[in-house]
């Protein structure tokens, strides 16, 4: 996870510049700016963005498989029923998909691949989102936590 934090801070120092709201600044912002314009080919200004984008890639990569294992650690913390242990396997199925979409988030750029990168964005935050309620509910039901 300190991989992740180290490379994303590195990319947004480095970024090529620009918003979709505001083509000019220099930089990233991150009340202006996406994640994701981290990992496009060039930024909203036009320069080129391809080391950065190759730097993305790898950062949401160790995000996802830290997002995958912290799926499955949850579901065994609350295997301690049937009813449990069925939804701790189906909440971390949900956040491996989760996580497998945010690599395709990374790898399908917004500017090159829009369709695909908005799909895999909708895909990533809702499964991910499942997963987490899941969890929850077996949590809950997991009367001694």
């Amino acid at each position: 996870m300190v991989l992740c934090i180290v490379v994303g801070a590195i990319c947004m120092l480095a970024y090529a510049g620009g918003s979709f709201c505001n083509k000019q600044p220099a930089g990233f912002a991150l009340y202006d700016n996406f994640l994701s314009d981290l990992g496009r080919t060039r930024g909203w200004s036009g320069a080129s963005n391809l080391g950065i984008e190759a730097l993305f890639i790898i950062f949401t990569t160790a995000g996802a498989a830290a997002i995958a294992l912290m799926f499955i650690a949850f579901a065994k913390a609350v295997s301690r029923s049937i009813l449990t242990s069925l939804l701790g396997h189906l909440g971390a199925g949900w956040g491996i998909i989760s996580a497998i979409a945010f690599v395709g988030v990374a790898a399908f750029p917004m500017d090159v691949y829009p369709a695909l990168h908005q799909t895999f964005v909708l895909c990533a935050f809702s499964s991910f989102l499942f997963a987490f309620a899941i969890l929850a509910i077996a949590f809950f039901c997991a009367r001694d936590f």
